[in-house]
């Protein structure tokens, strides 16, 4: 789903779409901006600038917030606002970076895992 995720929000940035990755636990999903907020006003509180989400893994499935802040309590998490906003990139890539760990750990593969969590490492200095 991540990579999934990041192909399509390139593709529509692409384009001139405003969509970018929201590290959502449990799922990975995209959150379409509304280009026409005022820049000033992006720092100061990013949520008010989302229309809504997108689920590229669903066919691309359009969320709102509500839906999202349903998922989080379904799945016994606490909703937090770093779950409704994008992501950096660098955030996406150690995100992507520890499911490949995840999954190397599931088959055994000790050297693929040590590569990737010293990169891993890397990234969060």
């Amino acid at each position: 789903p991540i990579t999934l995720g990041i192909l399509y929000s390139v593709i529509a940035q692409r384009i001139g779409l405003p969509v970018f990755g929201v590290n959502l636990p449990k799922n990975y999903i995209l959150a379409y901006l509304d280009e026409y907020k005022s820049e000033e006003t992006f720092e100061k509180d990013l949520g008010e600038h989302i229309l809504f989400y997108i689920n590229p893994f669903r066919k691309g499935a359009v969320l709102n917030r509500s839906e999202i802040e349903s998922f989080l309590i379904s799945q016994n998490i606490e909703p937090s606002i770093p779950y409704f906003v994008p992501s950096s990139n660098q955030e996406i890539i150690k995100r992507l970076i520890k499911n490949l760990i995840s999954s190397y750990e599931k088959l055994g593969y000790q050297d693929k895992i040590n590569s990737y969590q010293a990169l891993y490492d890397i990234l969060n200095r």
